[in-house]
């Protein structure tokens, strides 16, 4: 029992550290540069905890940001890109009452569907894979569509997680990103498991 609870706690300071570095890297590369390689290497971290691996956080979170600095920003800028035009399309179709537009604002909706799920997987491909940048969509949508209702689960974890740091914001800078880079890596490392043997 006081095993259990020391691991507990182990695992909260653990999370609580890998969050400040998330934090404090994303602001190193004033928030726009530094997201998406600090968001890459917090996940990085995750991944080999979860192959039970014996990381050195500090050192390996900033190898990971280092070394996958431009590479994670180019993904980053093509995600922010299409994340931009599927989100004005939207408003654009909307504001029409024809049938063409709202044509469009459901084709438009099912294609943010699809950008929201390349959303939850894409991090951990870019981890997992050596490919060029649009091999990572690819990958993410396959992942996602090939397992609709752990998808559904997973949507639905973050969902109420956001809630509750909107609500408490304070567990947001303790555990917001760590924690949710817990439960997806921990929710998909399955699925990665069985892509491994699919050719690139």
């Amino acid at each position: 029992m006081i095993a259990r609870i020391y691991q507990l706690f182990e695992w909260i300071m653990k999370l609580f550290i890998l969050n400040v570095l998330w934090i404090g890297f994303t602001l190193l590369g004033f928030v726009v540069f530094g997201l998406f390689p600090a968001t890459v290497a917090m996940f990085h971290i995750v991944m080999e905890w979860m192959n039970k691996k014996d990381t050195k956080m500090v050192a390996t979170f900033w190898n990971s940001y280092k070394s996958n600095f431009l590479k994670s920003n180019k993904m980053g800028f093509v995600i922010v890109l299409i994340g931009s035009i599927l989100m004005t399309d939207l408003q654009f179709f909307h504001r029409y009452d024809t049938l063409v537009f709202k044509v469009l604002y459901l084709m438009n909706l099912s294609m943010l569907l699809f950008y929201v799920v390349n959303l939850l997987y894409i991090i951990q491909v870019f981890n997992y894979f050596e490919v060029k940048t649009f091999h990572y969509f690819k990958y993410a949508t396959l992942i996602g569509i090939s397992n609709p209702i752990k998808t559904i689960m997973i949507i639905i974890t973050v969902i109420l997680l956001s809630l509750l740091f909107l609500i408490y914001p304070g567990l947001f800078f303790m555990f917001g990103g760590s924690g949710i880079a817990l439960i997806l890596v921990f929710m998909t490392k399955n699925n990665f498991a069985r892509l491994k043997g699919v050719a690139l």
